[in-house]
């Protein structure tokens, strides 16, 4: 399973990856692409375009960006990149492919997070859950346990308290368990529900079995009826050994695939005139979960106006939130500059290294719509 061979260092370090985030290129235009998008700020959807089977392109100049700092951008990342896209209004404006090309998939690792959360939100939109049912009613291995009371939004905030250790979490569970969901379903509960954040891999991955228990359907097949078929993506989710789809990391997606799913949840859920996902959710999905840590919404992080800043001349970045994955893998989302960035990259970028990454593409990409006035 490609999603699980992967250098287990590297998978180790996706913890940190997530938590510590302190030559130009133009594509072809693609007539069965629908729409065409004005070059205003903004996400109103009668100025964005829709991609069919393939996103059309523009210049950044036409879509009301300076190219310079893009070009310094893709400059900066090149040595440790697959690839960067940056869509602005529901158009291309700039496509750099290093290794492959923009539409090669890669393992998304923690991006899948954000995805999952979404499918949640699809679910209660559906009938089929609400995020405040207690996961013991999906999961009757918690009934009498101290995890019973834990909600489905106790997951979706990482507030659940279920125990979490590096060894644990990483080792054991990402890396060794053959059947993840049992393993995850099977730790204590370690705090008391609502009163200590942790990035927990383990917590997470008990969302797959919550949302097969709900919607009576692989997890993977779920998404690929409910979110990637609306949307055009030809992305898909892996399972582990026991045929559990992974919830904490698994889609296999190209930075195009990124695209479009962070082009969803800029225009408020909605494709092309379809709600995929409800309006409230992707306002709720990303606003702060809990009060621990205010940098984080339902398996998306946070980033208020000014959060990163890198040439403190530059202009002031807006407010945005992003999916973060192990190695850099980014889908950054900038309602304001009506902007969706990603970054595909099979090299590492944890730590501080996560946290600038991110940066450089809200800082350079905000720069490039203010320098175009």
């Amino acid at each position: 399973m490609a999603a699980l061979l992967v250098v287990p260092l590297l998978l180790l370090a996706a913890c940190s990856s997530d938590e510590d985030r302190s030559g130009s290129g133009s594509g072809t235009t693609d007539d069965s692409a629908s729409g065409e998008a004005d070059a205003t700020d903004g996400s109103d959807e009668a100025s964005m375009a829709f991609p069919g089977t393939e996103w059309a392109t523009t210049t950044p100049e036409a879509a009301g960006m300076a190219v310079e700092p893009l070009d310094e951008l893709a400059e900066g990342i090149a040595e440790n990149s697959q690839c960067l896209t940056v869509v602005r209004n529901g158009e291309v404006v700039y496509d750099q492919a290093w290794t492959g090309d923009t539409e090669t998939d890669g393992e998304a690792f923690s991006a899948t997070k954000s995805m999952t959360s979404t499918l949640v939100g699809i679910a209660q939109a559906e009938g089929l859950l609400s995020i405040d049912d207690r996961v013991s009613e999906y999961v009757p291995e918690w009934i009498g346990t101290e995890s019973e009371d834990v909600t489905v939004r106790n997951l979706l905030a990482n507030d659940s308290g279920r125990h979490w250790d590096f060894q644990t979490d990483y080792a054991s569970m990402a890396i060794g368990a053959d059947d993840k969901t049992a393993f995850a379903i099977g730790l204590d509960q370690q705090f008391p529900i609502g009163e200590h954040w942790e990035y927990n891999n383990s917590a997470i991955q008990v969302l797959e079995q919550v949302l097969e228990v709900a919607t009576g359907d692989d997890v993977a097949e779920y998404a690929q009826r409910r979110l990637f078929g609306p949307t055009g993506m030809t992305s898909e989710i892996s399972h582990d050994q026991a045929g559990n789809t992974l919830a904490f990391m698994g889609a296999q997606v190209s930075c195009h695939d990124l695209a479009r799913f962070g082009h969803l949840f800029l225009n408020e859920g909605r494709w092309d005139g379809e709600q995929v996902v409800p309006a409230e959710w992707v306002a709720e999905a990303t606003s702060p979960s809990q009060a621990m840590n205010l940098d984080y919404g339902f398996l998306w992080w946070l980033y208020p106006e000014g959060a990163l800043v890198g040439d403190p001349d530059a202009p002031t970045p807006p407010a945005a939130y992003a999916a973060l994955g192990l190695g850099g893998q980014v889908v950054l989302v900038v309602p304001e500059d009506g902007l969706v960035i990603t970054r595909m990259g099979p090299a590492s970028q944890n730590g501080a290294g996560q946290g600038a990454l991110v940066g450089d593409l809200l800082s350079l990409s905000h720069q490039a719509v203010a320098e175009a006035g």
